[in-house]
């Protein structure tokens, strides 16, 4: 049961960290966007076969794994690129998260967070129906690198709480 429970605590601080988790436009539908989920991209199917298409939630979904491929980190195994995002992240000083970001423990806060970044991020230079490009894509990646990171060090603090370490 511990081991489930430290999966879900993982898991959670993780979604609180992507931006189309925390938030929704009515820019282009009234009733919101569902995270990203009705504002479709027009980008080659990700399931086998063709069927089904992007969409916005989705595609910021992949952002870590686009953020290795613009920074290189392909082949091996999903646990070697892992390890290899983690040593060249976590050493690269424009990455490291201020020390207010790091300090700040209320998920509520993380929320507020993840949509004011949808929507000075996710939502610009992108249109329902469009494709990334170049400029959108980079700007994907840097923001899931330094996402992931907080996360992980927030996670990391979350957990030393909690055991009381």
């Amino acid at each position: 049961m511990k081991a489930w429970w430290l999966y879900w605590v993982e898991h959670l601080v993780a979604d609180l960290h992507q931006p189309l988790h925390c938030a929704t436009s009515c820019r282009y539908d009234r009733d919101g966007d569902a995270g990203g989920n009705r504002f479709p991209l027009t980008l080659p199917s990700p399931r086998p076969g063709g069927r089904g298409g992007w969409n916005l939630h989705a595609y910021w979904d992949t952002g870590i794994g686009n953020a290795w491929d613009a920074a290189g980190i392909v082949g091996g195994t999903p646990e070697e690129r892992v390890c290899a995002a983690t040593e060249r992240w976590t050493t690269d000083p424009s990455l490291q998260p201020s020390a207010a970001a790091l300090r700040e423990g209320r998920p509520r806060r993380w929320v507020a967070e993840g949509a004011r970044l949808a929507e000075s991020v996710v939502y610009r230079g992108i249109q329902p129906g469009g494709a990334p490009d170049t400029a959108y894509r980079q700007a994907q990646a840097d923001a899931c690198k330094r996402l992931a990171l907080l996360a992980g060090y927030r996670l990391a603090a979350y957990l030393n709480h909690a055991l009381g370490r």
